[in-house]
């Protein structure tokens, strides 16, 4: 992505972003916050916006998005409605797959009748749940992947619902060898790294043209989440259905 400069005209506008705990693309321990943090940062130095990290717990930026006490979130609303505005900070989109302890034969990850899946309030929408439960299984929503991880080893789950990458650095930062886990040849889900704004924020705006300007694809919702707003001629892969 080529990106250019955009120079302060105006006073400084802070904007704090919801931010939680989700290594390798944020975290408070890691450095500049993670990599998802350090893209948005450079893209704001030398603008109007004084960006900054507030990191909560993930049930409270999941109440906090929800009550509607938010300019910008790494922590998506759901549903996503007109008024949000996602930035997409990373071009490869992240896969959501099951993780089990590892097996000699393939896991395709359709087998789910009275199995336990455990899974982060993040990627827990309505819709996935529903379909895992209607397949006969059980899902236990947690904190954090660390616990997912320490669940699956210890036996008290039977599968891990998430991303592959951010699943290995949870067992990583366990000690445990990520070559332990499995995962399913099904993506169940697929989506975008990125910020979400509220549009209802006068903030969010002067921010989001920032982004516009150094390149940065920008995406509006309809009334329906899956439907975006593309260009004439766009075909939308519904990736944008996480909820």
């Amino acid at each position: 992505m080529t990106t250019y400069p955009v120079q302060a005209k105006g006073d400084p506008q802070p904007l704090g972003v919801i931010a939680f705990d989700y290594p390798p693309y944020l975290g408070q321990k890691l450095d500049d916050f993670g990599e998802s943090y350090l893209v948005l940062k450079r893209a704001f130095d030398d603008t109007d916006i004084l960006f900054s990290a507030n990191f909560q717990p993930i049930d409270q930026a999941f109440k906090m998005v929800q009550d509607n006490q938010w300019c910008a979130s790494f922590h998506p609303p759901a549903p996503a409605k007109p008024q949000h505005t996602l930035v997409i900070t990373k071009p490869e989109l992240i896969q959501l797959r099951l993780h089990r302890l590892i097996e000699p034969k393939e896991f395709v990850g359709n087998e789910l009748n009275a199995k336990v899946i455990a899974q982060l309030r993040m990627i827990a929408p309505k819709s996935v749940t529903s379909a895992f439960i209607a397949q006969g299984a059980t899902v236990n929503v947690v904190a954090s992947l660390p616990q997912a991880v320490a669940a699956l080893i210890n036996g008290q789950v039977d599968y891990i619902y998430g991303d592959t990458h951010a699943i290995d650095v949870a067992a990583d930062s366990m000690n445990l060898s990520s070559a332990l886990l499995q995962a399913s040849s099904m993506t169940y889900r697929q989506f975008p790294m990125g910020i979400w704004f509220n549009n209802q924020c006068k903030t969010a705006k002067v921010a989001i043209d920032i982004l516009k300007q150094q390149g940065f694809v920008v995406k509006r919702f309809t009334k329906d989440t899956d439907n975006v707003s593309l260009p004439p001629g766009a075909q939308s892969s519904r990736i944008f259905g996480f909820y």
